[in-house]
């Protein structure tokens, strides 16, 4: 419905590009767009149902997508098609409160617009906002609602979903109700053809390209069939990311680099050659290996040891991240030495990860790749996850390749839970990854991380040495929930970026630290630990387009607390709860947590502290309804000391629901009539007479 032609043209038009006075930042006018450009399908993702063709008077619409989908290729490729005025954040000024009144004035543009005879097109959302502070971004997107009337041109915005639901939060406070189309994943001829068109611009350098375009479109068409079937779950329906761009041109490269598509399409149909993201990214390192045989060298065995994938590896992450590294090679002499020097010196600037210069990956999924292995290795592993977490946009591919069995454990996991792990991961790492995980994500699934580390009140004998950490992956649509179970160090430090949302943490022993300068909390957020971490440059706690009211809280308890911060901003409809030594200092005094009643003595004390571990475990599974896996309620872990009473108590007066012996459902009208607590009260840590009378018969 929301194609090019069928909507994008008719709705702006086709002008003759606006002549831009003087040079603006970022601000241009394409007039060609790109030859392997393939339309993605958009959908409505906003929850309204009414075509836009038949809401003529919607003045802003917003373009949402997971990273690395094509959101810029799409503004492109629209301004080129109606002659719109393309506005990059990412080049831009930053932005604030007079940024597209003041550019159109100064490349006098400004009468065409308010004419309706210039359309105007803004890509870069997510960067522009993590660029600037909350409130320059609130008086940005001010701006643009007030330049936004019916009687012109919609204004688009185009950015991540995060980025976008922060924006249709913002402009909607700002009595707007700008619809959000999202951009889908390729379907399975789209996927094809969009991989043919990109096989055919890597080969157009070649003496002759067309002499092998049947055999390449036979084994982009074998690889992605092989993709899509690994991707496959056991309900049938299979996981995007086949028909992700990045992925996509992952496949385009492998099949671009083989000089005998031939022979690769009878290895294929034989099933001999290995399918994989992985393994595509292993064959391209391999080949690159092989020019070594256009080398001479006066030690032949030299030609086995040099430029393995591993080494590969380490000289793009020195190339990337810009960080020398002493590489171990094997001992050879002054003229071998000098002639692989040199041969090094075109080879990585050229390496297919690459974009040609050496210094930028060719693609999100090579970056990504770059980035995991980077994680992986002590010599770049700490300056390689601050770098990444300071980034403007999270790589959504670094997670895939840092579980080495990533997308596997994205499906296989989505029925069942078990208290086994599925992979290992330093603390340290932890919150790079489930960050990454979230950018790959749609606006219609969400992922949580829970981290539940033991304490004083879990009786538990002997040293702990490790703990789980359990992403939890929602679909909305198909109201299914996934488990993906890792296992970490039982302290450390968790790291996170200028954002942090949907996570549970929850240990003495542990920290947590947001590397940036502004810290976003978007809730629901719950945060437990020994040191609590914030950069100081401000924080701003927002509601999450994704969740309910009843999950909009955020609530942050350490014994030791550390940042600068004077500025804190809680957004209309989310809660902010604080509790540290202190927290009645400006600007946190306001937040601080309820004081417990006089009642409430230590066994009192320990019991509640059992009966919210429990209750905060769950989350919505489907549509809405709370449950959670049997065994993490019933785990010795959780009903040592004072969780045993508590668990039988909170079954036998119907509040816990056994379901199928698989999971328990929390019955929330059972939970406000027993305790007196809605859901939200107990993530607020409210107590009443009646929840101290139910811990009181918790024996």
């Amino acid at each position: 419905m929301y194609t090019m032609d069928g909507f994008w043209v008719p709705r702006l038009g086709v002008r003759t590009p606006p002549t831009m006075v003087g040079r603006e930042p970022g601000w241009s006018t394409p007039t060609e767009g790109l030859a392997t450009f393939v339309e993605a399908p958009l959908r409505r993702a906003d929850g309204d149902c009414t075509p836009l063709d038949q809401q003529s008077e919607v003045p802003i619409v917003l373009i949402s997508a997971p990273g690395a989908v094509g959101k810029s290729t799409l503004a492109a490729q629209i301004a080129a098609r109606t002659g719109a005025l393309l506005i990059d954040l990412a080049q831009a000024r930053e932005v604030g409160a007079n940024t597209l009144t003041g550019g159109l004035a100064r490349t006098e543009l400004y009468a065409e617009f308010l004419n309706g005879d210039v359309s105007v097109l803004i890509d870069g959302l997510d960067e522009a906002r993590i660029r600037v502070t909350h409130g320059s971004f609130q008086a940005f997107l001010e701006d643009v609602s007030n330049l936004a009337t019916p009687d012109r041109k919609p204004i688009v915005l185009f950015g991540r979903t995060s980025a976008i639901d922060a924006a249709w939060i913002e402009l909607h406070d700002l009595r707007q109700d700008p619809p959000i189309l999202e951009i889908q994943f390729y379907a399975e001829d789209a996927a094809l053809e969009f991989t043919k068109r990109q096989i055919a611009d890597m080969r157009a350098g070649a003496a002759n390209p067309r002499a092998t375009a049947d055999a390449d479109a036979k084994a982009a068409m074998q690889i992605l069939k092989r993709l899509a079937a690994q991707a496959q779950t056991e309900d049938h329906e299979q996981h995007g990311f086949v028909g992700y761009a990045p992925v996509l041109i992952a496949v385009a490269k492998r099949v671009a680099n083989e000089t005998n598509p031939s022979a690769l399409v009878a290895e294929l149909e034989a099933g001999k050659a290995e399918v994989s993201l992985a393994s595509i990214a292993d064959w391209i390192l391999n080949r690159e290996q092989t020019k070594l045989d256009s080398l001479v060298f006066h030690d032949t065995t030299l030609n086995s040891k040099l430029y393995s994938p591993n080494e590969q590896i380490d000289r793009l992450i020195e190339a990337v991240y810009r960080m020398p590294h002493s590489h171990t090679l094997p001992s050879m002499n002054a003229i071998d030495a000098q002639t692989y020097h040199e041969a090094l010196e075109t080879w990585v600037p050229d390496h297919p990860f690459t974009d040609g210069t050496g210094l930028q990956p060719s693609s999100a999924v090579f970056g990504g790749l770059i980035a995991a292995e980077a994680l992986k290795r002590d010599w770049a592993c700490e300056n390689v996850r601050e770098g990444e977490l300071r980034r403007h946009k999270i790589n959504p591919f670094i997670w895939a390749f840092f579980l080495p069995n990533g997308w596997q454990l994205l499906e296989r996991f989505s029925t069942n839970h078990d208290d086994e792990p599925h992979d290992s991961i330093p603390m340290a790492n932890l919150g790079l990854v489930f960050n990454s995980l979230q950018a790959q994500l749609s606006r219609t699934e969400s992922a949580t991380l829970v981290v539940d580390a033991p304490d004083a009140a879990d009786n538990v004998d002997g040293e702990v040495t490790s703990i789980n950490a359990d992403v939890e992956i929602t679909r909305h649509l198909a109201s299914t929930t996934s488990v993906i179970r890792l296992q970490s160090e039982a302290d450390g430090t968790i790291y996170f970026g200028s954002q942090v949302g949907d996570i549970d943490i929850s240990g003495n022993d542990l920290n947590v630290d947001c590397v940036s300068d502004e810290t976003r909390f978007l809730a629901p957020v719950s945060i437990d630990v020994a040191t609590l971490a914030i950069g100081n440059g401000g924080v701003v706690v927002q509601r999450s387009a994704r969740h309910t009211d009843e999950d909009e809280i955020v609530t942050l308890k350490s014994s030791v607390f550390d940042s600068g911060t004077r500025k804190v901003t809680v957004q209309s409809g989310v809660q902010l709860l604080v509790d540290w030594p202190g927290n009645e200092i400006h600007p946190w005094g306001q937040y601080g947590r309820p004081e417990f009643p006089a009642e409430m003595d230590a066994v009192l004390e320990a019991r509640l502290m059992r009966l919210r571990k429990m209750l905060l475990l769950f989350r919505a599974r489907g549509r809405g309804q709370l449950a959670k896996f049997k065994g993490a309620i019933d785990h010795g872990r959780r009903t040592r000391g004072a969780g045993e009473g508590v668990r039988l108590r909170l079954i036998e007066e119907g509040i816990f629901e056994d379901r199928d012996g698989v999971v328990y459902v929390l019955n929330t009208e059972k939970l406000n009539e027993v305790l007196g607590l809605t859901y939200f009260d107990i993530r607020a840590a409210k107590v009443n007479e009646r929840t101290i009378a139910f811990l009181q018969r918790c024996e």
